[in-house]
């Protein structure tokens, strides 16, 4: 997940996406926002709810099997970066997360913001694919979403923690320091927030259940070998996705220990934060491979509904 900026890419060109970001990047003037917003959304491309809308081993516009090959052959750092803005603003518009429906999408059903009665129009979301809480990179640093606050926000909804965790030099203090951070600057612009914060879902776990030798990300084409997720997330040609886990001598069993630690020092927080409310129900999802989408790891409609269910228990 520290590497989720080359998952998050899986169009693998701007040519590939039917057209979707032909003017994504032309100069624009800055155009006044009126929109009155009730809820921040903030954190990584669980937030955005990257990829919700595909399935592992079946296809569609923005994952067929030749987009993974211009992926695995390599593009430049600029078009990864671009690439991914262009498909965080796609998600947030036309598909429903767990947090917030589309500004685009004509009926809502199973989001937060749905759940608490919010207009799409009423709900800001900051969050950015490949977010994390300790990182000097400020275009993806959590605290950096905080300068998109604006002062009729109440509900604020944060999910982070996947990317720092798959870091290969996370530690855990440093993470939690900054996480509290931004709950402190939250609570400091509004005193009486109600801020939910997810627990990281149980990563070890899933890469038990999708095994990466004999699981297809997508079905096999002829004239071409299959495409397994162990190719897509691999350290070795593939995306490099959560590089600790990915490792040959990587202990799943061991990390699953290292976060649950992480998970109890987040939920935690509520010790120095009375008001904070914690999803720590997120952690215990069993994601499998009906609940994911194309790229072997983010989850798909079914997987964000379960992650809904748990933000929506929490929250009081």
């Amino acid at each position: 997940m520290h590497r989720v900026l080359l998952v998050c890419s899986l169009s693998f060109s701007l040519s590939a996406c039917d057209g979707m970001f032909d003017d994504l990047f032309k100069k624009k003037e800055p155009s006044e926002d009126k929109n009155v917003y009730k809820m921040a959304v903030l954190g990584d491309s669980l937030a955005v709810g990257l990829f919700g809308d595909t399935t592992m081993g079946k296809r569609n516009k923005r994952t067929d099997e030749d987009k993974f090959d211009q992926i695995l052959e390599g593009v430049d750092a600029l078009s990864k970066r671009g690439i991914l803005a262009g498909y965080d603003i796609y998600y947030k518009a036309n598909h429903e997360n767990a947090y917030s429906c589309g500004t685009k999408v004509e009926s809502c059903s199973f989001s937060l913001a749905h759940h608490l009665g919010l207009k799409p129009e009423e709900v800001k979301s900051l969050a950015v694919s490949g977010a994390m809480a300790n990182t000097s990179q400020a275009e993806i640093k959590l605290a950096t979403q905080l300068d998109g606050l604006t002062a009729d926000m109440q509900h604020f909804a944060i999910n982070i923690g996947g990317n720092d965790f798959c870091n290969s030099d996370f530690n855990k203090d440093e993470f939690i320091a900054e996480l509290d951070k931004v709950i402190k600057a939250i609570y400091t612009k509004r005193a009486d927030a109600k801020i939910v914060v997810a627990t990281i879902p149980n990563i070890p776990n899933l890469f038990k259940e999708v095994a990466p030798d004999d699981t297809e990300a997508l079905p096999s084409k002829e004239g071409k070998e299959k495409t397994t997720c162990g190719d897509v997330r691999g350290n070795d040609g593939g995306l490099d996705l959560c590089s600790r886990l990915n490792a040959d001598d990587a202990n799943l069993d061991n990390l699953k220990d290292e976060l649950d630690e992480v998970n109890a020092a987040i939920a935690d927080l509520k010790n120095t934060h009375t008001k904070l409310m914690v999803a720590t129900g997120v952690k215990d999802i069993q994601f499998n491979k009906k609940h994911l989408s194309a790229d072997c790891f983010h989850p798909n409609t079914k997987g964000l509904k379960l992650l809904a269910a748990e933000l929506i228990k929490a929250y009081q």
